[in-house]
């Protein structure tokens, strides 16, 4: 999925909103900021990348984290090292958030300390662009985070000419072999089996509680779950919440299930009980398993 750029320029002669009367007018800063993706799902993560071309002498701080209740919440903030443009500096900040509500929301407002020469700061709020949440569940490829800043794209090599004539034999013989050998018969993929699917996915919930963080727990025991679900009763899990689950898949994985996606996105989830979640969900696949 494309993402979007949204060029800035702080003017020449205009200052920055909020910004103390008595400061004068920036000049020859302006800033941009790309997103990696137009839209996404609650908890994807999103990388935004924030560019600010500054004249020499100035320098940027690490803006502090915005707090609050929004629909997004910010997961880092990481500034690159500042490097020398034509005239300038050019500085880069990346900033990853998740979204944590569907529907059309704007991105929290980010202030970004600018240093002058002389000392004075002066903030750049950034940020507050329009983007759009979709559900929690969708047919939509996952999609790592993805920062605007591009290595220099590597040379094509060019096949000499005088390669081309035995590379178009070996292809052709290549060929020769495939329609002589005889093509597999029509079957059904096999059933996974239960067992070791059962085993697969205790083992991934083992290694699930050893995560620290709460809401890292929380989305590494449901991302044990769910392909545990889709291949022990052969569903399609990809457009399903767990409420929408079919009645064969007990109850109970489906209550764990929609706890534990609670508990991603809640503001402070509390460890422990996102561990009992995990407990509760590697007890449910063994009482599967012996039925």
């Amino acid at each position: 999925m494309k993402g979007i750029h949204v060029p800035l320029a702080l003017t020449l002669a205009m200052g920055v909103a909020g910004c103390a009367p008595e400061q004068p007018p920036l000049r020859g800063v302006r800033t941009g900021i790309s997103l990696d993706r137009t839209a996404s799902l609650v908890g994807d993560p999103l990388g935004v990348t924030i560019e600010v071309e500054t004249p020499p002498g100035y320098r940027l701080e690490l803006p502090a984290t915005p707090v609050g209740d929004g629909p997004f919440v910010t997961e880092s903030i990481q500034m690159l090292e500042p490097f020398e443009i034509p005239g300038g500096v050019r500085h880069h900040l990346l900033w990853t958030l998740r979204p944590r509500s569907v529907g059309e929301h704007a991105l929290p407002e980010l202030e970004v300390p600018l240093v002058r020469p002389d000392g004075r700061v002066q903030r750049l709020p950034l940020g507050a662009l329009p983007f759009h949440v979709r559900s929690v569940r969708e047919e939509v490829p996952e999609q790592e985070v993805f920062f605007d800043i591009r290595p220099a794209p590597q040379p094509k090599r060019r096949v000499p000419a005088a390669v081309l004539p035995a590379l178009l034999v070996t292809a052709l013989l290549g060929a020769g072999i495939l329609l002589l050998r005889p093509g597999p018969r029509n079957q059904d993929p096999p059933l996974p089996d239960p067992e070791a699917l059962t085993r697969e996915s205790a083992l991934s919930l083992e290694a699930a509680f050893t995560e620290p963080d709460a809401r890292r727990l929380a989305e590494r025991l449901v991302h044990a779950l769910w392909p545990y679900i889709e291949g022990r009763w052969q569903i399609d899990t990809a457009p399903r919440t767990p409420v929408e689950l079919p009645e064969s898949v007990p109850a109970v994985l489906a209550e764990i299930l929609e706890s534990l996606e609670r508990a991603r996105f809640q503001k402070t989830p509390v460890r422990q009980d996102v561990l009992e979640l995990g407990r509760a969900a590697r007890a449910a696949l063994s009482d599967v398993a012996r039925s």
